[in-house]
Formats: C-alpha cells, structure tokens, sequence
C-alpha cells in the first residue's frame, strides 16, 4: 500500500480528534490554536502536500474552493480544489479577524513547524503512534476511495482529486483496496 513503511494513513475518526485537540495546546494562545486546528483541517480536506498548503496566501482561499501551486510537478500553473464551504468560511474568518492581507502566508509556519506541533497534539487526540503531515494526504485519499470504489473511473477521479500528474496508475489503484483495518472489519463480519 502507498502508506507502507510510513505507517497507517490518519482516519477520519483521529483527524477530527486532532482538530478539537488543537484548542488544548496553547491555553493562553487562542490565535494559535486556531491555526493548527485549520492547518490539520486544511491537511485533511484538501489531501495537499504540507508545503502546498503553508504557502496559501488570503486571495487563494474562495468559497468551497483553495488555489494553489502543486508542488511536485513541471506543470507550476495555479490549480483549484474543492474543499467543504464551512472550512473556507472559517479559513476566511481567522485571515480576517488577523488582518492577514497580501501576499502574505495564512498560516505563517513552515514544513518542519507543522511536523513539531503534530507530535504534540497526537498525544493530546488520543494517538499513540507516530504521525507526520503526509498521513493527513493518505488518509484523504483513502477517505475518498473508500466513498468512490466501484464507480466508473475512480482511478481518474482520484488522481484528479490529489492533482497526480504520471501517466502510471498503480499507486492510486493502490488506495481502492481495504486497509488492513478494514479487511479484519469485514472478516469479522463474516462470523457474525
């Protein structure tokens, strides 16, 4: 599986755990708390790279849908993705209530930051494995795959959706099949 070796891809389940764990970190810092819980929601929702996503400036961020630049591909043309329209709401309330204007970041934090504060707050969420931002991209992967499987082309959606640029398809076919979570679920079932 393209998680293997990187440990299981971050669940629904736990990545909202994490984002209500973020109001537990800084209990003198609302603004930010505020922040991680939209950097790991940002993770989730959108599946991008951390460093797509920390270099999100306020015009990128539109109603249900973020702008950006990929960043593993030649192609270096601004793409869009869908994301819920109460995240972009509450992305554009934060950059508003701080006065974030310009071309400056939202988030204001980089890679190897987003990676330090994720080690504290999978403690905080219940999490006793190790975890680093590139699971929250597994995970929505493995999120949608699991909504699409069966339909006519979810190959093609999913690598539409993770803006995947190579010709091959057998990493994505990878994330269609059952996590080995879901593999004992449905043995289980079998004896009930």
């Amino acid at each position: 599986m393209p998680w293997e070796g990187a440990g299981d891809p971050i669940t629904k389940p736990e990545a909202e755990r994490l984002f209500a764990a973020c109001g537990g970190l800084s209990p003198w810092d609302r603004r930010s708390n505020w922040r991680w819980s939209l950097v790991f929601k940002g993770l989730w929702y959108t599946g991008f790279r951390v460093t797509e996503l920390v270099q999100l400036v306020p015009p990128d961020v539109g109603l249900g849908e973020i702008e950006f630049i990929p960043v593993k591909t030649k192609d270096r043309r601004s793409m869009k993705q869908t994301v819920p329209d109460d995240y972009t709401t509450e992305l554009r309330a934060f950059i508003d209530h701080y006065r974030i204007a310009g071309r400056r970041p939202i988030f204001g934090v980089g890679a190897r930051r987003v990676r330090q504060v994720l080690d504290q707050v999978g403690p905080l969420a219940g999490i006793k494995r190790p975890l680093h931002p590139h699971l929250f991209r597994h995970g929505a992967a493995h999120d949608l795959a699991s909504k699409i499987r069966g339909s006519a082309g979810e190959v093609s959606m999913l690598k539409a959706a993770l803006h995947h640029k190579g010709k091959g398809s057998q990493a994505l076919e990878r994330y269609l099949q059952p996590t080995p979570a879901e593999l004992a679920d449905a043995i289980r079932k079998r004896w009930e």
